[in-house]
Formats: C-alpha cells, sequence, structure tokens
C-alpha cells in the first residue's frame, strides 16, 4: 500500500473512505469495514469529514482522509510519502503521535518518507538516511544523532544545533514491526 504527497480522492469525497474497495475485495464483511473507517476516523479525528466532498476539503484535510484509506487497509507494509506535508504544523505533531501508536497497536510496518528531521526522528524505530541515492547510515534515530557517520548526516541533522530537548521517537520493540 502507499500513500504519497498528492492523495486522490475516489468521486463521493471522503466517503470514498466508506467504500474501501480493496477490503471488499478481499472478502471483509460490511461491519468490519465499517468499523476500521469508524476506528480510522477516530484515530485521526476525521470523523465530521466523512460525508464531504473533495472540493469541500483543505488539502490538509484531503491528506488526513488518504491516511485514513491507508489504515483501514491494515496492509503489513505501507509506503508514506510524506504523509503530513500539507498539514498545519500544531496539528502535524498531534497526528504524527497518533499514526505511530495506531501502526504500534496494529502491529503494522511503515516506510515514512520524510524530508522533516524532527518527524524523522519521532516516528522511526529506524533511519535510513539517503544523499542522491546513497544511503549515507541506518540505525534508530538515537544512534544515527550521538554518532553521525559523516559529515552530510551530521549537517542535516544539524547535530549540535538541534535544541536539546527534542525527545527522540522510541523504539515499537516487540509490539511493533521494525
Amino acid at each position: 500500500m502507499r500513500l504519497t504527497q498528492k492523495v486522490v480522492i475516489i468521486t463521493g469525497g471522503a466517503k470514498g473512505l466508506g467504500r474501501a474497495f480493496a477490503l471488499k475485495m478481499a472478502g471483509t464483511s460490511k461491519l468490519e469495514i465499517q468499523q476500521r473507517i469508524q476506528d480510522a476516523a477516530q484515530w485521526l479525528q476525521i470523523d465530521s469529514l466523512l460525508k464531504r466532498r473533495p472540493g469541500s476539503l483543505s488539502a490538509g484535510q484531503r491528506q488526513r482522509v488518504g491516511i485514513g484509506k491507508v489504515l483501514i487497509r491494515r496492509a503489513r507494509l505501507t509506503l508514506l510519502d510524506e504523509p503530513l506535508s500539507h498539514v498545519d504544523a500544531p496539528l502535524r505533531k498531534q497526528l504524527r503521535q497518533r499514526i505511530k501508536a495506531y501502526q504500534i497497536e496494529q502491529r503494522l510496518s511503515f516506510v515514512w518518507v520524510t524530508h522533516d528531521q524532527v518527524e524523522a526522528v519521532h516516528v522511526a524505530d529506524r533511519v535510513c538516511v539517503l544523499h542522491e541515492g546513497c544511503v549515507q547510515q541506518i540505525g534508530p534515530p538515537g544512534e544515527i544523532l550521538q554518532s553521525p557517520a559523516n559529515a552530510m548526516v551530521s549537517e542535516f541533522f544539524m547535530i549540535g544545533l538541534m535544541p536539546a530537548h527534542v525527545p527522540i521517537g522510541k523504539s515499537a520493540g516487540k509490539g511493533g514491526k521494525n
């Protein structure tokens, strides 16, 4: 499953979340689909958006509906490509925490693509730093922040410049997938 920066909403607005086409094709019961939709809508605080049309949703709201569509699938591995890029900063922090909690609760694995260093250290169990298509370093956020592999990683994470109070994401451990 993949979520990109540009979220395409099926005609019918956020109701497309309710269509859950892939779940229907997989033989999931209507009751189970509705329960998953309600769970995701509550986690993402989009209950009020479920009956609205695409044109009436902001970019951030469309992105949250798109995240909801991804979460109801409960795919074992999901690529989230800049999933919060259109969400306002105050809500972004809250959604990061909610998505991470949902991931751990449902025992899902996400590949979360971001250019936001703070977001990376908050949501990741492991971080892969890429530069011009080459892996620079892979490891837990704390390890990367404490022992950057090279100058590029150090500069990217502004080691020495980042405020000391920025908490580092905790590993999901046995409850989640790494």
